[in-house]
């Protein structure tokens, strides 16, 4: 039962209830791997370390913040001390530690962490290596959720500036940039131009997403918001009748689009216009 090959086995059953989905097998299988790790090959061996990394990612999956955010800690210890604090094993357990810091809201401890691992991925892969594009978008919505905005406004202007550079013009990534940037400056009062990169976002979805797309009416309430913040209620009202037309035109609406509405319709009743 405790035989190395037989450990392997069972952490690789814990992976495979993980991938499918079924949390609870593959937490069974994980905790099973990590005691017998423990006791034979000790709390920091490299093997038990991966299962402790392995219930990170699973509690991470399962929105058990609290637990992933345990596991995250013990393993980066163990790797700081046993790797140092360079070591790509090391630096892979800070940013998964920063993403569940965010989740929990704890932006403010993920901020640092996030700052760590920006400047690993900026020394060993470059400033447009599309991983480190990831890390400055990933740390600038922790500084603009915590009203560090001009900090903020720089990171979003580098990654809007970054990903058109290297991606395909018709990559997600751009877009999501630009409306990053948008809602930045509009926490930052720049309404003129919030609208204006807003409006970029908006259209790239159009373009590349599809008229009719959730990520194309997100875009479109977003513009709204920025347009009746500008006082320019009828173009504000332009895009928010696309955004209904567009989603009463879906046969089987989801959860999310049922807010979507929602939120044009308060937009709408703030303006006067609501039914």
């Amino acid at each position: 039962l405790e035989h190395p090959d037989t450990l392997i086995t069972v952490g690789n059953m814990g992976q495979l209830y993980a991938n499918k989905g079924d949390y609870e097998q593959a937490e069974a299988f994980y905790k099973r791997d990590l005691e017998a790790s423990e006791r034979l090959l000790g709390p920091e061996h490299p093997d038990t370390l991966i299962t402790v990394g392995n219930l990170g990612n699973l509690y991470q999956a399962k929105g058990d913040y609290e637990q992933s955010a345990a596991f995250y800690s013990r393993c980066l210890e163990a790797h700081e001390r046993l790797l140092g604090p360079e070591h790509p094993d090391t630096l892979t357990t800070v940013y998964n530690l920063a993403n569940v810091l965010s989740e929990q809201e704890r932006r403010a401890e993920a901020i640092p962490l996030r700052r760590r691992e920006l400047a690993w991925c900026r020394q060993h892969n470059g400033d447009r290596d599309p991983g480190t594009l990831s890390s400055i978008n990933e740390l600038a919505i922790d500084l603009r959720e915590t009203g560090e905005l001009q900090g903020a406004e720089a990171l979003f202007r580098e990654l809007v500036a970054g990903r058109q550079q290297v991606l395909e013009a018709s990559d997600f990534g751009i877009g999501q940039a630009l409306g990053g940037l948008a809602k930045t400056l509009e926490k930052a009062s720049k309404l003129a131009e919030a609208a204006a990169f807003a409006r970029q976002a908006m259209e790239h979805c159009v373009a590349h997403q599809g008229p009719d797309a959730w990520w194309t009416n997100r875009k479109r309430l977003d513009l709204a918001l920025v347009l009746q913040k500008l006082g320019r209620d009828a173009e504000a009202l332009s895009v928010l009748d696309q955004l209904q037309a567009s989603l009463n035109s879906v046969e089987a609406p989801r959860d999310a689009d049922h807010q979507l509405l929602a939120e044009a319709d308060a937009l709408l009743t703030s303006m006067g216009q609501g039914s």
